[in-house]
């Protein structure tokens, strides 16, 4: 008993043990088993069995750039009768071939663009899959508005009267309460108009709805419609008196070009042609620039 309890008996069984794993190991290198091969027969066979889509409707799709859409192609579901644009929801705009997110930014957009007024509209929702204007371009059917809506209700003035198209709004003096009633004007929209005639003074031109907006123009473009402003009602700031900053919080100024009509109007004071004449001002932001700026009292 001693001796089967002894570490030399146990280190003799522990080698014993790798030497058998070693012999096996090299059996099965000497005696290499390669299994039968398999039969094309029995191969072509086996997959003729399997369930697969039907070689007459399915086709590969092309990889690469031939991978687009195409007008033609039966990706794009097929919709019989008119296509009415501005009554699609997100199942709408799924059923004609967007996917689920594409559909949700739609609704979106046209929340807050106020909808789709005419085909240029609809092509300027950029997430639209290439090819989908092509195939449902013929069916697509917009709402009337502003010139066809007034010509219509000219026809039948008992009809469209609460449609008509209403009238613009001061932008420099709405409130947010009257800003918000706008269609396609929601909080954001509001905030960030209000936000832009407090630090510019007011609005002197409708083209400022693209920077207000933080640059989008698609839908500054569908909003300037239902806008008015005058120049007259622009706070105009003393040329000389403005720092980097006063600069700055003008609109289409950046911080570069602040600092060089800083230093430019130190060079010119009160010529307030002279100043806005630097190369980096171009000649519609020089007329808008025009808008917000006077020469200096001079005591005396």
């Amino acid at each position: 008993m001693y001796i089967l309890r002894s570490e030399r008996f146990g280190t003799l069984w522990f080698a014993l043990g790798v030497v058998a794993c070693a012999g096996v190991e090299a059996w099965r290198m000497v005696h290499v088993v390669e299994p039968e091969p398999l039969r094309v027969s029995t191969l072509l066979g086996a997959l003729d069995q399997m369930a697969g889509p039907d070689s007459t409707v399915w086709q590969p799709r092309p990889m690469g750039p031939e991978a687009r859409r195409r007008p033609d192609d039966p990706s794009f579901p097929q919709v019989s009768g008119e296509i009415e644009v501005d009554r699609l929801d997100s199942a709408g705009w799924v059923a004609l071939g967007l996917s689920p997110r594409q559909a949700r930014g739609a609704v979106r957009y046209a929340e807050s663009s106020g909808g789709f007024e005419n085909m240029e509209a609809l092509a300027r929702l950029r997430m639209l899959p290439d090819g989908w204007m092509g195939h449902y371009g013929a069916q697509l059917r917009f709402p009337l508005r502003n010139a066809a809506r007034a010509a219509v209700a000219r026809e039948a003035p008992g009809d469209f009267i609460e449609d008509a198209a209403p009238l613009p709004v001061d932008i420099n003096a709405a409130d947010s309460a009257a800003l918000i009633a706008i269609h396609g004007v929601g909080p954001w929209v509001a905030g960030r108009i209000l936000e832009a005639r407090r630090s510019w003074g007011g609005v002197a031109d409708l083209s400022l709805l693209v920077p207000a907006l933080d640059g989008w123009d698609s839908l500054a473009a569908a909003l300037k419609p239902a806008f008015a402003c005058s120049p007259d009602a622009v706070t105009k700031r003393c040329v000389d008196s403005l720092s980097v900053e006063g600069w700055r919080s003008l609109p289409t100024v950046g911080r570069k070009e602040a600092e060089s009509l800083w230093r430019r109007a130190k060079h010119h004071p009160g010529d307030i042609r002279l100043i806005l004449a630097h190369p980096t001002i171009d000649s519609v932001r020089r007329q808008t620039l025009s808008h917000y700026l006077r020469p200096c009292l001079v005591d005396g």
